[in-house]
């Protein structure tokens, strides 16, 4: 009995564990992209799009890095980096299915 209430209790943790690593996950890419976007407007919408991509259910950097490629979107006029943005926000939703 012991070891099985030990065993959820692991199990639980667990799932703790892997909820908070990709809350983290999303806030390192959300910030890297943050401190490029100024500089490397390449490297950040990458970022910006993983932060996308690794957040986890309840992670709000998520949402702050899609409103932030979309912010991107307006203002810039090259062609490629629209592209770009709009291949990282579908893949997002692509991923969801």
């Amino acid at each position: 009995m012991k070891k099985a209430v030990y065993a959820i209790l692991f199990f639980i943790l667990f799932i703790i564990l892997l909820i908070f690593r990709c809350h983290w996950d999303s806030y390192r890419f959300y910030q890297k992209g943050i401190l490029l976007e100024s500089s490397d407007i390449r490297q950040s919408i990458l970022y910006y799009g993983s932060s996308i991509r690794s957040g986890s259910v309840v992670s709000h950097y998520k949402e702050k890095s899609r409103e932030r490629l979309k912010e991107i979107m307006q203002r810039v006029n090259d062609p490629v980096l629209r592209r770009m943005i709009a291949d990282e926000i579908r893949e997002e939703k692509a991923g969801r299915n």
